[in-house]
């Protein structure tokens, strides 16, 4: 049975402490539902604004059938917000020591035109209100904690964002005048080491990897309303991986979308 709104209050500052202490997933959180991990995520972000934290956008999770199957097929797409101190521009340079058992995910990031709110979002609606689309990465980190974490510890942990780098892009707009789809960018990925010489990671039609981006946009924003929450003008959305890979001292990573642009990033 999910908690009310009341015990999530309580609750809260109970996982701030913990988190603080370093613990990501103490014993309390076991049993929490999907919509409990949500909530205490929402109320983390409250907690992190008032200590100066500036919200810069959001990620969308489950935004494929492959990893939805993974949580038994659940219909659901988690949030996670983004801190704007770990939004980065390609090129930045990352201490790996930062981020706990650190991956890189090279994913698209869109950048909000137009307020987006509401339950009934269409895809055509959002790709209206977008600015640009660019190449990009998520950092993910796997914090430590009592419990091994499932889905809704998961939602609570904002799915293990560390934080995003956004390269070169291009109009949403413009890309769907030229009838471009954004699921035919073929998307290379490759790493190099001190020697510079370039070691082929992937090379993959995105759309074979990941959902409609303008759709998953959409049902993020669904979510979000649930919590009197908006995609605002300016902030920054992710919208799945196309490959996943560790990160290791020393690497630069380099990706490009085929028509939408190239991002990339350096661990040390």
């Amino acid at each position: 049975m999910a908690l009310t709104p009341e015990q999530l209050d309580e609750l809260a500052p109970r996982l701030w402490d913990a988190v603080a202490s370093g613990d990501r997933f103490p014993p309390f959180l076991a049993g929490i539902s999907y919509d409990d991990g949500l909530g205490l995520q929402v109320r983390m972000l409250r907690r992190h604004l008032q200590h100066g934290a500036v919200l810069a956008g959001w990620k969308v999770g489950l935004t494929s059938a492959r990893a939805r199957s993974q949580f038994g097929g659940i219909d659901v797409r988690p949030f996670g917000y983004l801190d704007a101190d770990h939004v980065l521009r390609s090129g930045a340079t990352v201490e790996i020591g930062s981020v706990p058992r650190a991956a890189v995910e090279t994913e698209l990031c869109f950048t909000v035109a137009e307020r987006l709110f509401g339950s009934d979002l269409s895809a055509e609606q959002v790709r209206a209100g977008l600015a640009t689309v660019a190449a990009g990465y998520e950092i993910n980190q796997r914090q430590r904690g009592s419990l091994k974490p499932d889905l809704a510890m998961g939602a609570a942990a904002r799915m293990y964002n560390w934080g995003v780098v956004e390269g070169t892009g291009a109009s949403p707009a413009e890309l769907h005048r030229a009838g471009f789809d954004l699921a035919d960018a073929v998307v290379t990925m490759s790493w190099s080491g001190a020697d510079a010489v370039p070691t082929p990671a992937l090379r993959e039609r995105a759309g074979d990897h990941v959902d409609d981006h303008y759709l998953s946009i959409a049902l993020l924003a669904r979510a979000l309303a649930d919590y009197d929450l908006a995609l605002e003008p300016g902030q920054k959305i992710i919208t799945g991986a196309v490959g996943r890979f560790p990160a290791e001292p020393g690497q630069t990573w380099r990706s490009e979308f085929s028509g939408v642009g190239t991002v990339e990033v350096r661990f040390t």
